[in-house]
């Protein structure tokens, strides 16, 4: 099996992406994470989602994949609710989902007592590292300013309809499994 194909079987939502670019540059995304921090798509089903949040035992595949379907359910709601007032663009919020907390493979490394915060992690938090690698990859600046503003660094400035939601359901995600 390839790492797309690897990938796609860790993160299924990526196959609900119906932009066939913005799916194949998630992908790209994804690979160029995992290949920058040395590891395959299975140690997404190991990571932790959080070092804050170590006794749940929630990996990092579950809780992207848990915040991406969280956040389609949101945003179907949103649009059923309010119709055209409510414009957003669903592949633009499964993607954000899907690579909202990709940095996280750089900030972290396994350690002698399990997951720790990388050199990386300790000097660029996963927000940056994450926006770096959705540029590279191509993904639009709307995903961009979705990873950028997911998480505390975004708090004071402008969030979009689809990184507002993003940042709702990871903190809902979050805050109720923080030790």
């Amino acid at each position: 099996m390839s790492i797309r194909e690897d990938l796609i079987n860790v993160i299924p939502e990526i196959g609900l992406l119906e932009n066939e670019s913005l799916r194949e540059k998630t992908v790209t995304a994804w690979q160029m994470a995992l290949d920058a921090a040395g590891i395959q798509p299975e140690a997404l089903n190991e990571m932790p989602f959080s070092l804050l949040a170590r006794r749940c035992g929630i990996s990092l595949a579950e809780h992207i994949r848990t915040v991406t379907r969280s956040a389609m359910a949101l945003a179907d709601e949103m649009s059923a609710g309010y119709g055209n007032r409510a414009k957003l663009d669903r592949d633009i919020v499964i993607a954000g989902g899907i690579v909202h907390d990709i940095g996280k493979v750089m900030e972290y490394e396994q350690g002698g007592e399990g997951y720790q915060k990388s050199y990386y992690g300790k000097m660029l938090r996963h927000p940056f590292s994450g926006v770096w690698i959705c540029e590279k990859a191509g993904l639009p600046v709307e995903i961009l300013h979705i990873v950028a503003v997911h998480s505390k660094e975004g708090d004071g400035g402008h969030r979009s309809l689809e990184a507002s939601i993003i940042f709702h359901c990871d903190f809902a995600n979050f805050e109720s499994f923080r030790d």
